[in-house]
């Protein structure tokens, strides 16, 4: 008999995509964690190794898309997080986040897949620091492969300005791929966290320099850069991610009592507005409640101000789709911060126009 749970009253066969190990990723300590063996990258219906997406390649003979990013780039879908809550109380593998809905990879797949092979190797969680890491680690792979990208997608920012008991990237995660265990010792004796303050996974500045290394890395290889600036929910409940969140335990990390404190304010400001009519007013203190909640992977407003700096100056394309804040914003996102196929849609387009006006005048 076929595997099937219920989601949202529909009844689904789930016969692949099952986790046997019952998570999708393995942790590492230079790019936060990566997924399960063989799985390389994503495609829209299943994962694809290093080899077999080099032997397509090279088999179909089609130009590259490489798009590097986070959980908006591979896709993924967090109210599988309850489901599988259910499912394990039934004593049944939990199933896959992944391969729900169609991404914007998967769009721009549909859009250009006759001339361009689109790689999706985007890894929920990363930061701006993993992505310019793993850029730099598949490129040297492809290079000796003889594979170039001929552009380059970037979607990073939402767990950069994200709260995570004080662990900062560039300073938990190793230095460099084969730092030495006694360096790495070093450092974390160095850069013992402090309880009473409150660090994000990046800096604003680190954010924007890591934009940079990227935009120029990319531009290195002959690969022009495509920005796809994140987009975000303001009537999400602060503090909600469809995951068990032991508040208590939280308390006793490093920089709690100011996170805490910030999301206490937040929900506070949401409660007060949520359910009052549609204004300016009520919109701008969803905004405050959403700049104030640091639990929930949604981008800042000083860092979406920074990657956008980091384009004018690059003159790198940016591509913004913004959305109705006027109108259930359901519409257009799975959860706090992915977006629905409709908004991936209008992502894919404006990748294309941007391609199509490059191809026609291509910028040195």
């Amino acid at each position: 008999m076929p595997d099937t749970i219920d989601n949202s009253n529909d009844q689904e066969t789930v016969t692949e995509h099952l986790l046997k190990g019952g998570t999708s990723f393995r942790p590492d300590h230079y790019l936060y964690r990566v997924l399960q063996p063989g799985q390389d990258f994503l495609e829209e219906d299943g994962f694809k190794t290093y080899g077999q997406m080099v032997a397509k390649i090279k088999a179909n003979g089609k130009r590259v898309i490489l798009s590097v990013g986070e959980s908006s780039t591979s896709g993924w879908d967090t109210s599988i997080s309850p489901v599988n809550r259910e499912r394990k109380a039934k004593g049944l593998l939990p199933i896959s986040a992944f391969f729900r809905y169609k991404n914007f990879t998967d769009m721009l797949r549909d859009r250009v897949g006759d001339e361009f092979e689109v790689v999706n190797a985007g890894i929920p969680g990363h930061t701006a620091l993993s992505g310019i890491r793993r850029l730099k680690m598949l490129q040297k792979r492809f290079a000796r492969d003889g594979i170039v990208p001929s552009y380059v997608l970037i979607h990073y920012g939402n767990n950069d300005s994200l709260w995570e008991a004080n662990l900062q990237d560039k300073k938990h995660l190793r230095l460099h791929l084969h730092s030495p265990a006694v360096v790495e010792k070093f450092r974390n004796w160095r850069h013992k966290r402090v309880p009473d303050q409150m660090v994000l996974r990046s800096t604003v500045g680190d954010f924007g320099q890591y934009f940079l290394q990227m935009i120029n890395y990319a531009r290195k290889i002959g690969a022009p850069p495509i920005i796809v600036q994140p987009e975000i929910p303001i009537y999400w409940k602060p503090g909600s991610r469809f995951v068990d969140f032991d508040f208590d335990q939280l308390a006793t990390k490093p920089g709690a009592k100011i996170a805490l404190a910030k999301l206490a304010e937040a929900h506070d400001i949401w409660e007060s507005v949520i359910d009052k009519p549609y204004s300016e007013q009520k919109i701008q203190a969803l905004e405050k409640a959403a700049e104030l909640d640091f639990l929930v992977p949604r981008i800042k407003r000083p860092y979406l101000q920074e990657l956008q700096r980091v384009a004018r100056a690059t003159q790198t394309p940016l591509i913004q789709t913004p959305v109705p804040r006027d109108e259930d914003e359901a519409n257009y996102f799975i959860d706090y911060c992915h977006p629905r196929e409709n908004v991936n849609k209008r992502i894919a387009s404006m990748i294309v126009d941007h391609m199509h006006t490059y191809e026609k005048n291509p910028r040195q």
